[in-house]
């Protein structure tokens, strides 16, 4: 009996970390009459915020996760700011400076998600080079997120947030003016436009799990090719065909 309980919570634990994924066809139409700067991702953060405070007052920081799907599924067709960062080597950079799509991870040194995904992102990031842009932004700040990874070679641009992040809070990592508020890891899918095309939350991880009755093994291959295949899908939707 504790056999199979340890199974259910590990399949319900694996499942739990499984990207959850919105495309641009799943975002209803924004009517002519809304106004035009609500397509822009900091606003609907503050707006995202500012609802949560109304409703829940300072129990929102426990009530955050209850709107999240839907949150992400409204930013979809969302305009990115031209935000400015400072990467953890010091480098001043603003995203309409590389013109051209972009594939934004949000992630934090913690997350075995996050981790395991490294690999994949190195490779696609190589594959693309000078046709797409990679970030990765960090819930730590620049000690953390230096540390976490300078045993990658990694040559993407990493960059940290601005301050100590309570990870309880609705606000998940901050550098310059973005904020994120989603669950880790996030990839947000820019075209050249930074409009965003598609979000994934979540990732995988090595384990073994079972599954009516069968051991199945997810093995550090199987979460590199997991990660390849959900991170192609999504710059299939940013990349010019």
């Amino acid at each position: 009996m504790k056999r199979q309980i340890s199974s259910f919570l590990l399949g319900l634990t694996l499942l739990l970390l499984m990207p959850v994924n919105f495309l641009a066809n799943d975002e209803p139409k924004i009517t002519e009459s809304e106004n035009s700067t609500n397509k822009f991702y900091s606003v609907k953060i503050d707006s995202f915020l500012t609802a949560l405070q109304k409703n829940y007052g300072k129990a929102m920081k426990d009530s955050t996760w209850k709107h999240l799907n839907s949150f992400e599924k409204e930013l979809i067709n969302v305009q990115f700011d031209d935000f400015k960062f400072v990467t953890v080597s010091g480098e001043s950079l603003t995203l309409s400076s590389f013109n051209k799509p972009l594939v934004i991870v949000v992630g934090a040194s913690w997350c075995g998600p996050c981790k395991a995904a490294i690999p994949a992102l190195e490779n696609l990031a190589a594959t693309h080079s000078g046709k797409l842009q990679f970030l990765y932004i960090m819930h730590d700040s620049q000690p953390k997120s230096l540390e976490f990874f300078s045993k990658t070679n990694s040559t993407i641009p990493v960059i940290p947030s601005d301050r100590k992040i309570d990870p309880m809070q609705p606000v998940k990592a901050e550098a310059g003016k973005f904020r994120h508020v989603l669950q880790f890891p996030a990839t947000y899918y820019l075209n050249a436009n930074r409009v965003i095309r598609r979000v994934t939350t979540g990732g995988f991880i090595p384990s073994n799990y079972t599954r009516d009755g069968k051991t199945i093994n997810f093995t550090k291959e199987d979460v590199y090719d997991a990660n390849i295949k959900s991170y192609t899908k999504g710059i299939k939707l940013i990349l010019p065909n």
